[in-house]
């Protein structure tokens, strides 16, 4: 009768195991032992301002940058075939750093939303788990609620088209405009003189008439400040949203603004050659199916 010895069986065992065992983030995806996700959620705002945030208990340094161990919940990772309707929610401290900038006005330049995952078994072992765009940040008495979608959503949205309209139908500073950022007659540089909410007040914005201003941006010269002007009067400017970081003595950029008139594009730019819109476009629209005569 044949023998079989103890050690060989677990040699043979422990063989097979070894041939199916799954290395590295997968493998502790699916173990019952090594798993202990930890995520890091980065957010972008058009490459200029990071937040970076991390679930764990402790600061966590990844690519050079540090993620602060900050209370985040993030809700279920849910897709379906409508991405438009596929939403991941976040929800934060009332005061986190990222959601307070947006709590006096809506979010108005892309932020993109980057998680990062992986398990405390392999610290080295990050992972891309998810990547969108924030949509919207929403407040209640106790927390902040972040709303992001994925990125695939601005594939199945309709693309800008210029239409005939007596306004002209261009941005401001583009190349079809030909008014660029670069023209040095067309911004002012200085520093703030006071600031309350959303006024803000220099010496340089009374350099320039009444309403120069209307329609264009101040941003600050460290980045962290972009906001559209809405009022100008004087040395005194309003802006479309306040933003805690702004302080007196603060460097900032100033810019023009335009209202699409063609009057504007000829007295205050002298650019009527690129005047983007059709100001001889009859009244009567001739596809009414009215007859001529």
């Amino acid at each position: 009768m044949a023998t079989v010895s103890i050690a060989g069986i677990i040699s043979g065992v422990s063989t097979a195991l070894a041939k199916i065992t799954i290395s590295g983030y997968t493998g502790d995806e699916r173990s019952l032992t090594n798993a202990g996700p930890e995520e890091l959620y980065l957010f972008n705002e058009a490459d200029t301002n990071f937040w970076a945030f991390t679930s764990s208990d402790s600061d966590i340094l990844f690519s050079g940058r540090t993620y602060q161990a900050v209370l985040i919940k993030r809700g279920n990772i849910n897709l379906n075939a409508n991405s438009l309707k596929t939403q991941l929610e976040l929800e934060v401290a009332i005061n986190n750093s990222f959601v307070i900038n947006f709590r006096n006005g809506p979010i108005e330049r892309p932020v993109q939303l980057t998680i990062y995952r992986r398990h405390n078994y392999s610290p080295t072992d990050f992972v891309t788990y998810w990547d969108g765009f924030v949509r919207a940040v929403k407040f209640n008495p106790k927390r902040a609620g972040i709303i992001a979608g994925l990125r695939t959503v601005s594939i199945k949205r309709l693309g800008l088209m210029l239409k005939y309209q007596r306004t002209c139908g261009l941005a401001l500073y583009s190349t079809r405009c030909g008014i660029l950022k670069a023209d040095t007659d067309f911004f002012v540089t200085g520093t703030v003189l006071t600031v309350d909410s959303v006024t803000i007040t220099a010496t340089e914005f009374g350099t320039e008439v009444d309403g120069w201003f209307l329609g264009g941006s101040f941003r600050t010269n460290d980045f962290s400040m972009n906001q559209k002007i809405v009022f100008h009067e004087g040395t005194t400017i309003r802006v479309s949203r306040a933003v805690a970081s702004l302080e007196v003595g603060d460097a900032f950029t100033a810019r023009a603004g335009c209202d699409w008139a063609r009057a504007t594009c000829r007295n205050k730019f002298a650019n009527e050659l690129n005047y983007g819109g059709y100001p001889y476009l009859p009244n009567k629209n001739p596809f009414e199916g009215d007859a001529i005569l």
